[in-house]
């Protein structure tokens, strides 16, 4: 049981150091603007708007009355709209609205080994969960002509940039230790930080080697971010 509730902590701090979330919400935008395509910029990353047929124009609203908040981007009369990534990105998921229930809309991925999510409406709006990882861009298909309103378009960015050293680039020894932790087959270490068995940060420098000697004795979880990536190994405390 020991075993298993330090793997998980593990993951659970690669995951959230590693996590960044990014909600496009087109509050940038001017409204009412139209264009042939709409772009906004969260975070260092960008996404476009447009219609899959590239001479329709596709509009920013203000305040529009179906679940949206603030600025949504929309696609009046139309089978078929495109969201495209300059990055790839996970999508979490999306607010997707609709003036003439009931429609069914499909939203199907580009990049990654994803699979569709079909949403059938029978009011205004809906909060579609995606859950793709790895795409560029995706397409979203009316089964008939209709008005597509979006708001609310999240993001993140996990680890994409940040590749996970495994266990033959990195070692830490000794393992156990009473004093000194050192770290073996990394330079340019960007933080090393150490936490307990409750997840809370107890030690943290930029050093290869950490002295350890004031922890208490028990189980620890080291995670180290270098210029080549990152990695988290367990380690204890004598």
């Amino acid at each position: 049981m020991k075993k298993l509730t330090f793997l998980f902590l593990s993951l659970a701090i690669q995951t959230t150091a590693t996590l960044s979330q990014t909600t496009f919400d087109w509050e940038t935008l001017p409204a009412p603007v139209g264009s042939t395509s709409l772009s906004e910029t969260r975070d260092g990353i960008t996404v476009t708007f447009s219609d899959s047929n590239s001479s329709k124009e596709v509009v920013s609203l203000a305040n529009i009355s179906y679940g949206g908040s603030g600025n949504c981007i929309f696609s009046n009369n139309s089978s078929s709209v495109v969201f495209t990534f300059d990055t790839a990105v996970n999508v979490i998921s999306i607010l997707a609205m609709n003036g003439n229930p009931p429609e069914t809309y499909t939203f199907t991925p580009t990049g990654g080994t994803n699979t569709p999510v079909v949403v059938e409406f029978t009011g205004n709006a809906s909060e579609v969960s995606l859950k793709w990882t790895g795409i560029t861009s995706f397409t979203v298909t009316a089964n008939q002509p209709t008005p597509i309103i979006f708001d609310n378009l999240v993001v993140t960015t996990e680890a994409l940039s940040i590749p996970k050293l495994s266990a033959e680039q990195v070692t830490i020894y000794p393992n156990p230790t009473a004093s000194i932790l050192y770290i073996k087959g990394v330079t340019n270490i960007t933080s090393s930080e150490i936490y307990n068995n409750l997840g809370q940060l107890v030690l943290s420098n930029t050093e290869a080697e950490i002295n350890v000697e004031d922890l208490t004795a028990g189980v620890y979880i080291l995670k180290v971010t270098t210029d080549k990536g990152n990695f988290t190994r367990q380690f204890v405390k004598e």
